[in-house]
């Protein structure tokens, strides 16, 4: 008789890591299952990468580099929460940032959470959030309290 396989969220991450460059969608969860309700953790997530990515002071073309993606799917990403990243591309972000994948995944979409208070205090993080320049302090302040959040999260 033939051993069946379990694929577990460490197999889907072990070979989406192996995948490099490949595209593929990994996991239990399409694109076409996404609900209206989910909006406010996707505007999050872009919130999240922008904010990122202006604190390491680095251009969307920069960014784009170090991830091995087009720039005009980085500014989908931080601009556009109907957007859906691959999963490769999520991961890497969450690399990037050192951030964990897991809370990524939720923000991003490509995982489906029922967690209130992640969903709580991502809608308040984007909200909070202003896109000119720099960041100020308080914007520097409102990123690392929510980093600090998800590393917690990632922690339970």
């Amino acid at each position: 008789m033939a051993e069946r396989r379990v694929l577990d969220a460490s197999w889907y991450r072990r070979n989406i890591e192996r995948a490099g460059d490949l595209d593929f969608m990994a996991g239990p969860v399409s694109p076409l299952e996404y609900r209206e309700e989910e909006l406010p953790i996707t505007i999050a997530f872009g919130t999240l990468v922008r904010l990122e990515r202006r604190s390491k002071g680095l251009t969307v073309g920069q960014l784009a580099r170090k991830l091995a993606i087009d720039e005009d799917e980085v500014r989908l990403i931080e601009h556009d929460s109907s957007y859906r990243a691959r999963p490769r591309t999520i991961v890497c972000i969450a690399k990037e940032f050192d951030l964990p994948s897991k809370e990524v995944m939720k923000l991003a979409g490509a995982a489906r959470s029922k967690d209130h208070a992640l969903e709580e205090a991502a809608y308040k993080f984007a909200a909070y959030s202003d896109d000119l320049g720099a960041l100020t302090s308080e914007e520097q302040k409102m990123l690392m309290s929510f980093v600090a959040f998800l590393k917690d999260k990632a922690r339970i």
